[in-house]
């Protein structure tokens, strides 16, 4: 609705007592009753002030009063856009009153001519003032005001431009009124938008009446309802209740408006309800002004209502009204029930489909949802206007990935182009998004979001949930996102979780404790505890000692709060992290006993069974016995437990336990008693539930020492996994693509696997190609190697070498197994073989050999080679599960390669195929020997290939040798001469790699009589010779 100007000659609506030619009685009266009017009106209380001025027509029959209380009241009508009753009052007082006609008469007669677009009438009249009037306003001012108020915004425009600024600054409100109109009307210009904010608000601060402030803030509410339903865009719910309450007080006096002003204005009060969420009042308010409100409001009411829609009647309301149409077709977006009948329609009414490329858009996304054929008409529409807009490009887009049809680079680009330009809808923007993640373009979609992200109130969320699902995304590019949102605080936790899901565990804890620092609740608390263990788990290396504490005592303080896997997760990062076992069985304990065990669920019962086996595996029986909180007295078959320090214990602990609950005195006298056995509380408890523990991830048993062989079962599960182990070895050393780690399960166990494939004669060794590089490439030595070049004595040389580092991660877990290993006094492994139960015990003296072994690797390798990978990740998301295979050093030293430009040297042939995966340049991995010196490789090469060791040779290197033999054949007597015993070594790894298949070709085909030729070969120095070496191959 046009804001227009209705008084020419003041800065408002009020009434000028000077209009009044002569006081009297009379006139005295009737400018007080004016002025009274004047004040109702302007407050909003429009009933009372026609009210009042009605009693006061029928009161006044002196003319001249009479005239003017008819002159206001056709003032008033004319603020309330009743032109039609205006003029009806006008036509009277130029009949029965002309001899009164003032100025102000005028002036509302130049409002009447304006708003006709009546240009002659106008300014004859505005002539004709001039010679009744000296300070009359200037022509451009009156030619302001009429284009203004007829509608002619642009003529408006270009003329107030054209005034000085003092001119321009000598009255707000038509300034307001000229860019408000202009940005509504003409090309949503943000700088018409910013002039239009400058000049309202300089009028509001002057207190106008209640109908310039009820349009003054309409303009403004009309920009938040159409933000919201373009973009969802956030708004202050106060600022709009304000102005729904100035409306409601307008249409308390509905009667004296203009029919079409008050049904606009009661299709903008339900816009206000909808956007407020008020759905019962607004149901309300439809059903009272259904006639009215039907063609903008009707689809809303029915699902507000969760009514069927009555397709006919609105199908024929479409024919009719383009705004029915536009809200119609937008149903196509929502997939249900309606869909399939709407685009039944709109398939046989294609001509309304072009009435807009919006609507267009809408058919073509539910045509591909729904899987039904597009109109041939549209298609081709589509297909001649593609450079027209976003949404018919965006639908030519849709329509070719659709018909499984290439996306080229080019068409993505002149998307984004669209993107970038256009305003674009809300549910277009999320389509698009969608459209990006699918055809592997995150960075763009991150971009466009960067861009928009002030447009669309749900939009940072949106993308930020795309990056958790979305596998191709590149870190950087995430990170690049994270650093343009303007206020994280309200996406800490989206942003920690997608961290997590990177394995960026250092960057997740932070945004995890941002969220603890502004909640202090139980989940924010769990998720940095979480965090700090899983990182501890991996890395063996505190987040923040001091952060993790501070979440772990909260959660110890509100332990009644806490369910029985909080109560596990605080207890288990008690004991493997910060090593306190009396605190962490203490916590346990306390919960296992409060319970009925027996009644724990199956995923709660696998939680103590992991906390069981990892205690068993990660401490002594000297660690974890003695401590008050988990200790229980044994003896003839009972258990004695303190209860002052137990109190809440469930009955079933002393029925089917047998566990005596005994006073502190007593527990004293029961521990100096030697015939009672001391144990561990925690793991006496779930002994006997272990058994009941259904799990994927490891078969558990209770032993029975009463039967005649109690270890049948321990030999049955030692044989099964002896079994699968022996078969992955020998699939390995058949060429099965099997890493070391899916060998071994542990890096300990890597010294004894590799000693195994080197020195076992029916294994093959199954390493990478050999890649030469020079010392201008940085190499980065992996445990493997590390282990595989100290068996060989060549170490030593090799970390000499400037271009050689070590990872940190394999530095600092040979550190720690070194200071393992210096702890023990024997290791002892079970195992099966031959159907007997064997075990092996390394002895003191053999891990004494082996830590000064250890010791001599870690003395080698100095500090500045050790370089920092512990955060290095692969920049695709959930490339941290490919650890089950090759393990995590392993994975930090791919990320390290990939980020810094590292050779990878490697004896695990599996990351050379992680490379050929990912497509990385395989040249950057290679085994140790191509960091020896060629003039060292061939004796070795010998070695290991007698050892089934492959590949000892680069490509130089064979075809060096190549060469040299060919120079032999050729020119060489070798058959009399013979071969050294090392070049039948060399010739038989040329033979074993395939590259001598073109010399045997030749021998076989050219001399070798195989079958009647007609010509039979002559015998001559080069077949003697290939004769001599096919013999020894």
């Amino acid at each position: 609705m046009i804001n227009r100007i209705l008084s020419f000659f003041s800065s408002g609506n009020i009434y000028n007592a000077t209009n009044i030619k002569e006081q009297n009685n009379y006139s005295s009266e009737v400018k007080t009753l004016l002025e009274s009017l004047d004040e109702h009106f302007c407050d909003g209380k429009i009933t009372k002030a026609f009210e009042l001025l009605n009693t006061a027509l029928e009161k006044h029959q002196h003319k001249e009063s009479k005239y003017y209380i008819l002159l206001k009241k056709a003032e008033y009508f004319l603020e309330l856009r009743n032109s039609e009753k205006t003029k009806n009052i006008l036509e009277v007082l130029n009949k029965d009153y002309n001899e009164y006609k003032d100025i102000r008469y005028k002036e509302l007669l130049l409002s009447i001519y304006s708003a006709e677009k009546n240009e002659k009438d106008f300014f004859e009249l505005v002539k004709d003032l001039k010679t009744e009037k000296d300070d009359i306003k200037s022509n451009d001012y009156f030619k302001i005001i009429f284009y203004l108020n007829s509608g002619n915004i642009e003529e408006s425009k270009k003329l107030f431009n054209s005034l000085s600024k003092e001119k321009q600054e000598k009255n707000h409100l038509i300034a307001g009124h000229i860019f408000s109109n202009s940005y509504n009307y003409l090309n949503k210009n943000e700088e018409d938008l910013k002039k239009a904010n400058t000049y309202y608000k300089l009028v509001l601060e002057t207190n106008p009446s209640f109908l310039i402030k009820l349009h003054i803030k309409g303009f403004f509410i009309q920009i938040i309802i159409n933000e919201y339903f373009r973009v969802k865009k956030e708004f202050k719910n106060e600022v709009v209740i304000e102005y729904k309450e100035l409306l409601d007080k307008l249409l308390e006096a509905e009667k004296f408006l203009n029919q079409q002003y008050s049904n606009e204005l009661k299709n903008f009060k339900a816009y206000l309800l909808l956007i407020l969420d008020l759905k019962n009042d607004y149901i309300d308010f439809y059903e009272k002004n259904s006639e009215i409100l039907f063609d903008e409001h009707y689809l809303q009411y029915c699902n507000y209502k969760n009514i069927n829609i009555n397709h006919s009647l609105i199908q024929k309301k479409v024919l009719q009204n383009y705004k029915v149409l536009l809200i119609y077709s937008s149903l196509l977006l929502i997939k249900n029930e309606n869909t399939k009948i709407i685009l039944s329609y709109f398939n046989k009414n294609t001509e309304l489909l072009l009435k807009s490329d919006t609507i267009i858009y809408f058919y073509v996304f539910a045509s591909i949802n729904e899987n039904t054929v597009i109109s041939k008409n549209i298609a081709n529409y589509i297909n001649s206007n593609l450079e027209k807009n976003l949404e018919l490009y965006f639908s030519h887009l849709l329509l070719k990935k659709n018909e499984n049809k290439k996306i080229k680079n080019i068409e993505i680009t002149t998307l984004f182009n669209f993107l970038e330009k256009a305003n674009i809808l809300n549910d277009i923007i999320f389509e698009v998004i969608n459209f990006l993640m699918e055809v592997k373009k995150s960075e763009l979609y991150i971009k466009l979001a960067i861009l928009k992200q002030n447009e669309f109130k749900n939009l940072i969320g949106y993308i930020l949930k795309k990056c958790y699902e979305d596998k191709e995304i590149k870190i950087s590019d995430f990170e690049n996102f994270i650093k343009a949102i303007k206020d994280k605080s309200n996406y800490y936790g989206h942003i920690a979780d997608i961290y997590f899901k990177f394995s960026r565990l250092d960057k997740a804890f932070e945004f995890y404790y941002k969220i603890w620092e502004k909640n202090k609740d139980i989940i924010s608390a769990k998720n940095v505890l979480i965090t700090g263990l899983h990182n501890f788990v991996k890395y063996k290396n505190r987040l923040s000692e001091e952060n993790e504490n501070e979440v772990l005592y909260y959660l110890q303080s509100i332990q009644k709060e806490l369910d029985f896997t909080d109560i596990n997760l605080i207890s288990y990062f008690n004991l493997f992290v910060n090593r306190d076992v009396n605190n962490a069985f203490g916590i346990i304990n306390k919960k296992i006993l409060s319970l009925n065990i027996d009644e724990l669920d199956n995923e709660n019962k696998m939680q103590l069974a992991s906390m069981y086996f990892s205690s068993i595996t990660n401490f002594k029986d000297t660690e974890i016995n003695g401590f008050q909180k988990n200790t229980i007295y044994y003896k003839n078959k009972n258990y004695y437990l303190d209860k002052e320090l137990f109190q809440d214990v469930h009955e079933i602990y002393v029925k089917k336990f047998k566990i005596l609950l005994i006073d502190k005195l007593e527990i004293n006298k029961i521990s100096d008693d030697k015939t009672y056995e001391q144990k561990s509380l925690f793991h006496s408890i779930i002994n006997e539930i272990l058994e009941t523990v259904d799990s994927p991830y490891f078969k558990v048993m209770k032993v029975d020492w009463g039967i005649e062989k109690p270890f049948e079962d321990l030999q049955k599960i030692l044989s099964s996994q002896n079994l699968q182990s022996s078969n992955l070895i020998k699939k390995y050393s058949e060429g099965k693509e099997i890493g070391f780690w899916s060998l071994s399960k542990g890096y300990d166990k890597y010294f004894n696997l590799i000693v195994k494939l080197l020195e076992k004669e029916n294994l093959n060794f199954n390493s990478c190609r050999v890649n030469f590089k020079d010392k201008n490439t940085p190499k980065l030595l992996t445990l493997s190697s590390i282990i595989f070049l100290n068996y060989w004595d060549k170490l030593d040389t090799v970390l000499k070498r400037e271009d050689v580092y070590i990872q940190k991660s394999t530095f600092d877990y040979l550190l720690s197994y070194k200071e393992k290993l210096n702890k023990e006094n024997e290791l002892l492994y079970v195992f099966e073989e031959d159907g007997k139960l064997c075990k092996n015990i390394i002895t003191k003296e053999q891990i004494t050999l082996f830590l000064d072994n250890l010791k001599k690797i870690l003395d080698n390798i100095a500090y500045v080679k050790i370089i920092d990978d512990i955060k290095s990740t692969l920049l695709f998301k959930e490339s941290f599960s490919i650890t089950e295979y090759i393990g995590i050093q392993e994975y930090h030293a791919i990320a390290l390669s990939f980020e810094k430009n590292y050779q990878l040297i490697t004896e695990d042939r599996m990351l050379e195929v992680i490379f050929e995966i990912l497509k990385f340049n395989t040249t950057m991995i290679s085994n140790s020997l191509s960091l020896l010196k060629r003039e060292d490789i061939i004796d070795l090469a010998i070695t290991l290939h007698k050892k089934n060791y492959k590949y000892v040779f680069d490509i130089t290197i064979i075809q060096s040798l190549l060469d040299n033999l060919i120079n032999l054949l050729i020119n060489s007597d070798i058959s009399t001469n013979k071969l050294s015993v090392k070049e039948i070594n060399l010739l038989n790894i040329l033979n074993d790699y395939g590259f001598l298949e073109k010399i045997k070709e030749v021998y076989f085909h050219h001399y070798k009589v195989l079958y009647p030729k007609v010509v039979l070969p002559k015998e001559d120095n080069l077949s003697k010779n290939l004769e001599y070496i096919i013999a020894y191959i």
